[in-house]
């Protein structure tokens, strides 16, 4: 899809693969160096904010893992200690009720799908700006 977005002396060149656009070439006939300084700016920006994310998704997801293993734990503490070590019912019953209300606050919170997309960034462009990104290929 070519599209130079009214400008004469601008043209640029994406494709939508997904849902998201990526930004194959931009050429600029007259390369002023104000306009080039603001395109910098621009891209290292959006490099920033994509950084910034992906540390976010990574963060949110081992949180997500560790309260699912968490949950886990609970129960395996629960029934080692129940049947090998003879505790008492109520805290056996107690460390077992852990594991679902864990387990239910994890899958509620949705970490994952809250840093699926870049946000406060100046552009309209959801996710990839770069022609060399293999995420949208």
């Amino acid at each position: 899809m070519e599209a130079n977005g009214g400008h004469e002396n601008a043209t640029a060149l994406a494709s939508v693969r997904g849902g998201v656009v990526c930004v194959v070439s931009f050429r600029q006939m007259n390369n002023l160096p104000e306009v080039e300084l603001r395109k910098a700016a621009l891209v290292k920006e959006l490099e920033d904010e994509i950084k910034k994310a992906f540390r976010s998704a990574k963060g949110s997801h081992h949180l997500s893992l560790g309260l699912m293993v968490l949950a886990l734990s609970c129960t395996v503490i629960s029934a080692v200690g129940g049947i090998f070590f003879h505790v008492r019912s109520d805290v056996v019953g107690g460390v077992a009720a852990l594991s679902p209300l864990i387990a239910f606050i994890a899958v509620n919170l949705k970490l994952e799908e809250k840093c699926s997309g870049i946000t406060g960034v100046r552009t309209r462009w959801p996710r990839c700006v770069r022609a060399s990104c293999t995420r949208c290929r």
